[in-house]
């Protein structure tokens, strides 16, 4: 489950809910007054990964190749697996289609939250999500480095956020948790 506000979440509880995840489009303040009444208990945050942007109902490929639904034959997974569009400024954004034939248009670098893993875990934040959805990533190296981080900060010691930086090859945005929506 998906929470946006601390309303949402108490709802989410009350029908259930074990988990929540805090939305990818929160600040880090805003995560804190999201989970802040639970002092972070239930709650899980994506760290690193390319989260999804837009929808697209209709397929890319399809209408590129001019061809129909019902005539395509999973031409995306059989023939062009690392389908992207690039915006006029040159950023790549990549696409990932599911069994419906939806693209999913990601966001085109990965989220880093390693430099806010500290305060969300004063916050009393436990859970992390580290989400692989494009295909080539160093998940090993990622998973390490952000082990890492979290038993640096489980041991009360400073993370090592230049290993996790390092793991991402340098290409990396900070999502939303610095800069609101």
């Amino acid at each position: 489950m998906n929470a946006f506000n601390p309303r949402t979440a108490e709802e989410l509880f009350a029908l259930g809910a074990r988990r929540i995840t805090a939305s990818v489009e929160l600040t880090a303040e805003e995560i804190e007054g999201l989970t802040a009444p639970w002092a972070g208990a239930g709650f899980d945050v994506m760290l690193h990964g390319r989260p999804e942007g837009m929808t697209i109902e209709h397929c890319t490929l399809s209408a590129a190749f001019d061809r129909e639904v019902t005539t395509c034959r999973d031409l995306c997974v059989q023939k062009h697996p690392d389908v992207a569009l690039t915006d006029p400024t040159g950023y790549t954004f990549p696409v990932a289609t599911d069994s419906a034939c939806r693209n999913r248009l990601l966001h085109s670098r990965a989220v880093d939250g390693s430099e806010f893993a500290p305060r969300l875990w004063r916050a009393g934040i436990r859970g992390f999500r580290l989400v692989f959805n494009t295909r080539g990533e160093p998940v090993q190296g990622i998973v390490t480095a952000y082990r890492g981080v979290l038993d640096a900060l489980e041991r009360g010691e400073t993370p090592d956020i230049a290993a996790v930086r390092s793991a991402l090859g340098g290409e990396f945005t900070r999502g939303h948790f610095a800069r609101a929506v």
